[in-house]
């Protein structure tokens, strides 16, 4: 199963929704802090893939979904001299209340991501 996550506007999030990534410090409040990591590998990956590796599971208000991220990385002729796939794997967990989401946290090894990006 394929997902885009299309959805660049935050409009299915509330305006103090609390964003948690691994590869950020803290956590940030506001849609912007989800889409600006959207709209950032948009620029740089913008072959990007998510395909949801398994049935999301939700319980109340919390769903969790393990998804595993692919993209081309294209050779800029300088620092990186060619082609190269990036692939690697995470999970997503969303608290959503009256339609919006107001926890979002994605967990996954940024270490792999920054050592595909680098080559």
């Amino acid at each position: 199963m394929e997902w885009r996550a299309n959805r660049r506007d935050g409009k299915s999030a509330c305006p103090n929704v609390v964003y948690f990534n691994t590869s950020n410090e803290a956590s940030r409040t506001g849609p912007q802090a989800i889409t600006e990591v959207s709209q950032f590998l948009m620029q740089i990956l913008p072959d990007r893939k998510m395909r949801i590796r398994s049935q999301p599971v939700a319980s109340g208000d919390a769903v969790a979904i393990e998804w595993e991220f692919t993209a081309t990385k294209k050779s800029d002729g300088e620092t990186s001299p060619s082609n190269s796939n990036i692939s690697y794997f995470g999970v997503s967990f969303f608290r959503v209340v009256n339609g919006k989401i107001i926890y979002a946290s994605d967990y996954y090894n940024h270490n792999t991501m920054q050592k595909q990006l680098q080559q």
